[in-house]
């Protein structure tokens, strides 16, 4: 999803309502914890507001990655909105613009990483990471107090 920015100028009273798909399946590739990841429905809306667009975007797509202990892939839903600034002069919020293209492939890849988990665990299967009962965390050199209770 590009636009240039005189494309954009021509909504400067008015929204742009935008909606497509996204194919991002060449960055998935490069990493590693993705197996594969389904086409990106993006939607969203552009306005200008003091000579700066801002992008209001929702992303819907799954992403595969391997089960932390059977190795399997797991799907794994997002469903995410964010608001992104684009300027040519920007401050610490503000993503720039290089040139006079606008490309919000880069800023919807980042939000997918953003909500990425480090680890997932398939359904149905027992993490042996997790603590299994309250009496494995017991210190037993208490263990005579406990009839004070």
């Amino acid at each position: 999803m590009k636009w240039t920015t005189m494309q954009l100028n021509r909504f400067v009273n008015q929204e742009l309502v935008f909606d497509g798909v996204l194919d991002l399946a060449e960055k998935a590739e490069i990493d590693a914890d993705i197996v594969r990841m389904n086409d990106v429905n993006v939607s969203g809306r552009m306005n200008i507001v003091d000579g700066n667009y801002l992008f209001d975007i929702s992303i819907q797509t799954i992403i595969y990655l391997e089960c932390a202990i059977t190795l399997e892939e797991v799907p794994f839903e997002i469903d995410e909105s964010f608001t992104e600034i684009f300027s040519t002069d920007p401050i610490a919020d503000e993503v720039l613009i290089e040139g006079i293209t606008i490309d919000l492939s880069n800023v919807i890849w980042l939000s997918i990483l953003t909500v990425k988990p480090m680890r997932i665990v398939k359904e149905g299967i027992d993490s042996p990471f997790e603590v299994k009962s309250e009496e494995k965390m017991k210190n037993l050199a208490f263990k005579d107090l406990e009839k004070y209770l």
